[in-house]
């Protein structure tokens, strides 16, 4: 499993209905450059705007591909805690709020940042968890946050 990189991913409402609205060259450079970063570095070697912009990119485009389960599942849950703190910085309190009650539902409070631990928190989640992460991914309009996120790359990323 591995992160969504910006090839495979353009901002969209979740509703099938919607339009696509394409991300210009420039977001997908600097994606591209963070998400390279994120290779070298790790998640906690990037800047706290590199962070965002990971850990929001990753969450539309998993959510949109397979739901929070996913999200979780995939590489992409080893920031999975910084997700609150990252919807809070693009306006998003409630589902910020929703998203930090599903992962304390977790086995040990949170999710595990190694991924075959997590994975088996997964499949030992709570019916209550399940619930939760239901209400969290229901109440999160990915095409709000996409675009939000692409607002905070514009205004917070040089070339």
């Amino acid at each position: 499993a591995r992160a969504v990189g910006p090839a495979e991913l353009t901002v969209r409402p979740r509703s099938p209905e919607g339009p696509r609205m394409p991300i210009s060259d420039r977001v997908s450079r600097l994606v591209d450059r963070a998400f390279s970063r994120l290779g070298a570095v790790g998640f906690d070697g990037l800047s706290e705007k590199e962070r965002v912009l990971v850990c929001a990119w990753s969450l539309v485009g998993e959510v949109d591909n397979g739901g929070l389960e996913q999200f979780l599942f995939n590489s992409s849950g080893d920031w999975a805690c910084s997700t609150p703190r990252t919807l809070e910085e693009l306006g998003f309190p409630d589902e910020a709020a929703l998203f930090s009650k599903a992962l304390q539902l977790f086995p040990d409070g949170a999710p595990s940042r190694e991924i075959d631990e997590r994975r088996d928190q997964i499949d030992r989640l709570s019916a209550e968890a399940y619930v939760a992460l239901f209400e969290a991914e229901a109440k999160l309009d990915t095409g709000r946050v996409g675009s939000a996120l692409v607002t905070f790359i514009n205004h917070n990323f040089e070339q």
